[in-house]
């Protein structure tokens, strides 16, 4: 009768580690450092995301000098990111620190809809 009773507890020994494994991560706590506002996430804007909005033409002409493809389909998609890196390296200090400034000003407050709908 011990030894069953033994091997009762080394199967639940086995087995509460395991559920802890499989579940702990369902049951995480929210990252009180993220940003929220009534309990919604919201967007946390850098420089980078300032440019694409405030150099969309510039981006749009980049991207139609590669490719063929109409804004948001296939090949286009692909050399977003690079059009968006390249007008940021043609940027000037001053340029990049305004862009840092709106982006930290769109943080503290709400930014334009058009920054918004991004």
């Amino acid at each position: 009768m011990k030894d069953i009773k033994l091997i009762h507890c080394l199967n639940i020994s086995q087995k509460v580690p395991n559920w802890f494994g499989n579940n702990a991560a369902k049951h995480k706590q929210p990252d009180v450092n993220s940003v929220k506002n009534a309990g919604k996430k919201l967007k946390v804007f850098s420089a980078r995301d300032v440019v694409k909005i405030s150099h969309q033409e510039q981006i749009r002409d980049l991207i139609s000098q590669k490719t063929d493809d109409q804004p948001g389909f296939g090949g286009w998609i692909s050399h977003y990111p690079g059009a968006v890196t390249t007008v940021m390296a043609g940027l000037s200090d001053a340029e990049l620190k305004e862009a840092e400034e709106t982006a930290k000003e769109w943080n503290e407050n709400r930014p334009p809809k058009e920054a918004q709908q991004t």
